[in-house]
C-alpha cells in the first residue's frame, strides 16, 4: 500500500505543473460559461439567444398573419379564382 501512495505522490509531483494548468482551465472556462449564460448581460450568448427568439417569434407571428389573409382571400374568392382560369 505504500508503495501504491509512493507512486501515486510521485505521479502527482511529477505532473504537478500541468494540473495545475487543467485546474486553472477548468476555472476559466466555468468563469467563461457563468458569463455567457447570464441572461442580465446584454452581450452575453443566452441575451442574444433570447434576443433571437423574440424576432424569430416575431416573423412566425407575421406568416401565420399572411397565412391567415391569404386564406381569407382564397375562400371569399373562391368562385372568382376557379372560374378565370
Amino acid at each position: 500500500m505504500n508503495d501504491g501512495l509512493a507512486g501515486v505522490t510521485g505521479l502527482i509531483k511529477s505532473n504537478e505543473p500541468r494540473l495545475y494548468r487543467t485546474i486553472e482551465n477548468i476555472e476559466q472556462t466555468t468563469e467563461n460559461i457563468a458569463r455567457e449564460t447570464d441572461a442580465n448581460k446584454a452581450d452575453s450568448l443566452m441575451a442574444h439567444f433570447k434576443r433571437a427568439s423574440t424576432q424569430l417569434n416575431e416573423a412566425l407571428s407575421d406568416i401565420n398573419t399572411v397565412t391567415s389573409t391569404t386564406r381569407q382571400v382564397v375562400v371569399l374568392n373562391r368562385e372568382n379564382i376557379t372560374s378565370c382560369c
